[in-house]
């Protein structure tokens, strides 16, 4: 046994290795917890958006379509769907056949 363990027992190495097992895991914590925190809270406000929106678009019963239109990854316009009760044009009074 060497000059510096001397005097030692097993239960107070053990005890030595707890606590410092114990720092550690506290400083970990200490070092994790806001990464934790910020995680929890932007998942809750990602669902909290999620939830709020319509589980379905309403139909619209108008007299003329309406076209909806979104962006895509590239910033391009994309028709993504008509609504329409009848599938109608606006057309000018002189192109109406007599």
């Amino acid at each position: 046994m060497s000059e510096r363990n001397k005097g030692e027992t097993v239960f107070s190495r053990l005890l030595k290795f707890v606590g410092l097992n114990a720092i550690v895991g506290l400083l970990g914590l200490a070092l994790l917890a806001p990464m934790f925190l910020v995680s929890g809270v932007g998942g809750s406000l990602g669902l909290a958006l999620f939830e709020a929106m319509p589980d379905y678009l309403k139909p619209v019963n108008a007299a003329q379509a309406s076209t909806l239109y979104g962006k895509d990854s590239a910033g391009n316009w994309v028709k993504i769907n008509d609504f329409y009760e009848d599938n109608r044009i606006s057309i000018a009074f002189e192109d109406i056949s007599p």
